[in-house]
């Protein structure tokens, strides 16, 4: 009787499980807070090839050496660092909300400043470094997502926005290393075609997060699922045998 009851026991088990992650599927599938929040990412992931550009632009624009951005650029992961380990712990006392609506004002006018890079090299220097401030907002942001969903399914939920970030970023890259966007030959507004595409994403991404958080869209409170694998119908489990009770 012990062993004839395993077998069954394990296709119960099976189907217990199939049942728990055709449940989280359907809910993620219908969620709207997460729908838009993705939308915000890819939109934001689309300005990013911004970034495998910009030493070739150096190059063609202000006739610098190889090298001469990264020289310039270097302070932003010591930035970065400083930003985590400092800034962080106090940024954690204050509401997810506010801090991730800082970190989206932010790159949005380090977008618009980069706008008049083909003008100054100060426009292409300065918004990065500013950037890497408010590199606090990176977990504070992850951290204020999970909160949206139960805890077996914020690795589903994360995974999905790494994909859709991993997507925009590689779309990105073939879009802006295209010759209808970049031009070497370039000068004035002219070359500055790629700087305004990148801030036309990062304001349409950053402007649909902020009003996701502030609310307008969301309702104002944590809308994620709110049932959790409990509220799945699954099979019951099999009453024991009698020898298994002993043990």
């Amino acid at each position: 009787p012990v062993l004839s009851s395993t077998p069954r026991m394990g296709k119960l088990s099976l189907r217990r499980m199939v049942s728990v992650v055709l449940f989280q599927s359907r809910s993620l599938a219908s969620n709207r807070f997460l729908h838009i929040w993705l939308v915000a990412i890819l939109l934001k992931s689309l300005s990013t090839g911004l970034a495998g550009i910009q030493a070739a632009f150096t190059l063609a624009v202000y006739a610098w050496q190889p090298g001469d951005l990264q020289a310039l650029i270097w302070p932003s992961g010591l930035l970065s660092f400083g930003s985590l380990s400092m800034l962080g712990p106090l940024a954690s006392r204050h509401k997810a909300q506010t801090i991730i609506a800082l970190a989206s004002l932010t790159g949005m006018a380090v977008h618009l400043c980069s706008v008049l890079a083909p003008f100054s090299p100060k426009a292409l220097v300065g918004p990065q470094l500013l950037h890497s401030i408010v590199s606090f907002a990176r977990p504070i942001t992850t951290a204020f997502l999970s909160g949206h969903f139960p805890a077996e399914q914020q690795a589903k939920v994360h995974a999905i926005t790494h994909f859709c970030h991993n997507l925009g970023t590689s779309a990105s890259m073939a879009l802006f290393s295209g010759s209808s966007v970049f031009r070497p030959q370039a000068r004035g507004w002219d070359a500055a075609r790629p700087f305004i595409l990148a801030a036309i994403f990062s304001l349409a991404g950053n402007s649909i997060k902020l009003v996701l958080i502030c609310g307008r869209l969301g309702g104002g409170q944590k809308i994620g699922l709110k049932k959790t694998t409990s509220d799945c119908h699954v099979p019951p489990s099999p009453p024991l045998s009698p020898k298994l009770e002993a043990l």
